[in-house]
């Protein structure tokens, strides 16, 4: 493990408190989990649905965001068993996941995954079908509580101007949260207003 406390603290500090760390548990063992929790983390981010069916006892107690790809035949799965569904990206997504709210007799805590670059390799909705996805949630979904935006840039680009991109398409929308941020760049997200960020490698080392 990395000098985790060390994370908390900065996190703390920048944000006013304002922003939660999301550990990312991917490919990391059910101690790996255990141990990061005696670090004082609460809330954790999974990738892949039965990876981390695989691991729920670990998570007793704890915050469950699932942050990864979602399939529509997996939601039933992602709804039973987390909070928040971080990779919201298309309208087909959005009813299956309100179908299996249904089933479960449960609200979950959505973000909207944009994808500002158009990046074929990356999830997430473009912008010009923002709107249509926002509006199909708020009027057809209402077991998905929309909690905010999520948001990955590209790799090899200066993250900062797509954060304050993110950041300004949270507020036009009024919405709460905005989730963006990972081990390389999460104080550039914080200063651009993250509220949640995913923190792995930085925790919990290389997988």
């Amino acid at each position: 493990m990395q000098p985790a406390q060390k994370i908390i603290r900065e996190v703390q500090l920048l944000s006013n408190n304002t922003c939660k760390i999301i550990a990312v548990s991917k490919k990391k063992s059910a101690l790996d989990i255990l141990e990061a929790k005696k670090m004082g983390f609460s809330h954790f981010g999974e990738n892949y649905i039965q990876e981390m069916i695989s691991k729920l006892d670990a998570f007793q107690g704890c915050t469950l965001h699932f942050i990864g790809h979602l399939q529509t035949n997996k939601c039933n799965d992602a709804v039973e068993h987390c909070d928040y569904i971080h990779s919201i990206d298309r309208i087909k997504l959005a009813s299956a996941i309100e179908k299996s709210c249904i089933r479960f007799n449960k609200r979950i805590g959505g973000f909207i995954q944009i994808n500002l670059t158009n990046e074929e390799s990356k999830g997430g909705v473009s912008l010009n079908k923002f709107d249509e996805l926002y509006n199909h949630i708020q009027k057809n979904c209402p077991h998905i509580q929309l909690k905010g935006i999520m948001y990955m840039p590209p790799a090899n680009e200066d993250p900062e101007p797509l954060f304050l991109k993110a950041n300004s398409l949270k507020q036009k929308y009024n919405l709460e949260e905005l989730s963006m941020g990972m081990s390389k760049d999460y104080l550039t997200a914080i200063k651009n207003g993250a509220t949640y960020v995913r923190i792995g490698s930085a925790i919990f080392g290389q997988r």
